[in-house]
């Protein structure tokens, strides 16, 4: 259990230490889209215009962009 909590630590100190590096310029490639796996059913576009400023915009304030 002891060596369980010990790895927890490092990989929480070495999420922080990426964290604070920001996002790398070299990311992984993009995963290949597998037809044999249930994927989710794509969301249906019923939101107007308007209604999509509005959601970002609240969106940002959440995160303080």
């Amino acid at each position: 259990m002891e060596s369980i909590t010990q790895e927890m630590e490092m990989n929480k100190s070495e999420f922080g230490i990426q964290i604070s590096r920001g996002i790398p310029h070299d990311l992984p490639p993009m995963p290949i889209y597998d037809q044999d796996i249930n994927h989710a059913p794509k969301r249906k576009d019923i939101l107007s215009v308007d209604e999509k400023k509005t959601r970002v915009a609240k969106c940002t304030e959440v995160f303080s962009i």
